[in-house]
Parts: C-alpha cells; sequence; structure tokens
C-alpha cells in the first residue's frame, strides 16, 4: 500500500512524539539516578560517620586496656625474676615452683 503524504506526516509527527516521549523518560531517568546516588552517598556518609564515632569511643578505652595489659606484663616479670631469686634458697624452692606453674 502506498502511504498518502498526510499519512508519511502524521507518522513522523507521532515518531517525533515517541522520541521526545523517550528523552523525558531518560531525563526523569537520569534524575532518578543522581537522587538515588545522592542518597546512596548520604547514607554511606552516615555509615561512615558512625563507624567514626565507635572508634573514637573505643580507641580511647583500647589505649587504656593495652596500658594496663603491658603493666599487669611487667609486674609478672618482675614477680618471675623475683621467684628465681627466691628459688636459690632451698627452702623456698618447692613452694615457689608450684607458684611459678600456677602464673604460667
Amino acid at each position: 500500500k502506498a502511504y498518502t503524504s498526510e499519512e508519511i506526516e502524521e507518522a513522523q509527527g507521532r515518531i517525533e512524539y515517541i522520541y521526545g516521549q523517550i528523552n523525558v523518560i531518560r531525563t526523569d531517568a537520569l534524575e532518578c539516578e543522581q537522587e538515588y546516588n545522592e542518597f546512596e552517598m548520604a547514607n554511606v556518609d552516615i555509615v561512615l560517620k558512625y563507624i567514626n564515632d565507635q572508634l573514637d569511643n573505643f580507641l580511647p578505652q583500647y589505649e587504656e586496656l593495652n596500658e594496663r595489659i603491658t603493666s599487669t606484663q611487667e609486674e609478672i616479670a618482675k614477680i618471675m625474676s623475683l621467684l628465681q631469686l627466691m628459688k636459690k634458697n632451698p627452702e623456698y624452692k618447692e613452694n615457689l615452683d608450684f607458684i611459678e606453674e600456677t602464673i604460667r
């Protein structure tokens, strides 16, 4: 079938309308994607802030605990040295062996 010039113009008008709608949809999709990315970044920022806050709260406790562990290790080393000295006295040796084993 041969199309009339009016039918061809009408078809071209429809095609232009469809292209226009496609461009509107593309624009809307890009805006949605941008909004989603901004939303996602906001969520990432919130999570990172939460993690940083938790680390800020945790670090002082960790440092204090680490100092206490170091101090305790130093005290144990002093006690072990003292036990070694005291073991030289036969009177204390048996009891000190037991104490030393308990500490380990």
